[in-house]
């Protein structure tokens, strides 16, 4: 069985605004990244860079996975 890397995304942790777009980017793992932004105006994608912004205030936990790992 092969081991992906490890995901890192960038930013890691950021302050926005309400309505600003957040812009996130991955890299290593596989290559092929699947998202979820509970809460977020765009809560799924796929690729390397997923953006999403939020109406309402709060903290927020973004996920990135491998998407094929």
């Amino acid at each position: 069985m092969s081991r992906c890397s490890a995901v890192f995304v960038t930013p890691s942790a950021l302050t926005v605004t309400v309505d600003e777009t957040v812009e996130l980017r991955a890299r290593g793992g596989s290559g092929f990244f699947s998202w979820y932004a509970p809460g977020g105006r765009d809560f799924i994608g796929s690729g390397n860079i997923f953006r999403t912004s939020y109406s309402v205030p709060g903290t927020y936990t973004v996920t990135v996975r491998n998407a094929r790992h």
